[in-house]
């Protein structure tokens, strides 16, 4: 199986692994702040299945519609997420605003904060493991999988510290004031993931260190023909595309020029992982007219 695909199964037990956790916690305490923490998690869980399927269907090969792949579909999977999270920021914030015109009872709020305190631990250290393993595989949809986890350990442990106050001070106000906090910054973490996905939608160029890469190749082969322009760059989900020309002396043989783009090729290829690269050869005077 694909490691993203792996990777996505992972974030799916996780999240029903901690969405129980929170939501006992919730249960046993009456807290507000907790219900908006575990109810945050059932969006990991709608998110992370979401993932799984669109991965499977971006790893399907090139088909007769689709001669590029389909790895576009990763960014409908984080789209998708980042509209999740917004959503559920405004549901949170709606249930969080209706505590403060409504009595309530808070118990148990130590065994609440230890059960919260366990399933952040494990959200923790698995979002740390997706995030790293994201950045070695490039995976766009992965990394915005790991990033939701975090803000989630970051509402878990804010819910937590808040909680701890409650207890010293006595004041249950500061549970839903925490809960329209956390449902606030949960708003802006899931705009900040649409727009982030909607600019890698937009063929966005690969990263400098790439490109830095593919010219360095490029100048060491310098001697071979005469120029290269029109280098550009793009990628779609964890897969990467480079086209540029290649400028020759009209008297090389063509079987010569075929000999260095493939040269060429094979280079960057080395360098830069799971990269399609096309090169357009052109005849110097074929250059000099344009």
């Amino acid at each position: 199986m694909d490691k993203r695909l792996k990777l996505s199964l992972f974030s799916i037990g996780v999240a029903f692994f901690v969405f129980v956790f929170k939501l006992i916690s919730y249960i046993i305490t009456n807290s507000v702040a907790l219900l908006t923490d575990s109810v945050e998690t059932i969006n990991n869980i709608f998110a992370s299945l979401i993932l799984f399927f669109s991965m499977k269907k971006s790893l399907k090969p090139p088909d007769r519609e689709h001669p590029y792949g389909h790895h576009k579909m990763e960014y409908v999977s984080s789209f998708i997420e980042g509209l999740l999270i917004v959503s559920m920021g405004f549901v949170l914030f709606y249930i969080s605003m209706r505590r403060f015109l409504t009595p309530f009872e808070l118990q148990k709020l130590d065994t609440g904060i230890l059960i919260s305190g366990i399933a952040g631990l494990v959200n923790l250290s698995s979002g740390l493991y997706l995030y790293r393993s994201a950045k070695k595989i490039h995976s766009i949809a992965i990394e915005t999988d790991a990033k939701h986890l975090f803000s989630d350990v970051g509402t878990t442990f804010g819910v937590i510290i808040g909680l701890l106050l409650v207890i010293i001070t006595g004041k249950k106000i500061i549970d839903p004031v925490l809960g329209v906090t956390l449902s606030i910054y949960i708003a802006f973490l899931g705009t900040r993931s649409i727009i982030k996905t909607a600019d890698e939608m937009l063929d966005k160029s690969l990263d400098e260190k790439d490109i830095a890469k593919i010219k360095n190749i490029l100048h060491s082969y310098a001697s071979r023909y005469i120029e290269f322009h029109e280098l550009r760059t793009r990628k779609a989900g964890n897969k990467k595309f480079v086209d540029l020309h290649l400028v020759f002396y009209p008297e090389e043989k063509l079987v010569d020029i075929h000999r260095i783009c493939d040269e060429i090729e094979e280079k960057i290829r080395e360098e830069v992982k799971n990269i399609d690269i096309t090169i357009h050869p052109e005849p110097y005077e074929h250059r000099t007219h344009n």
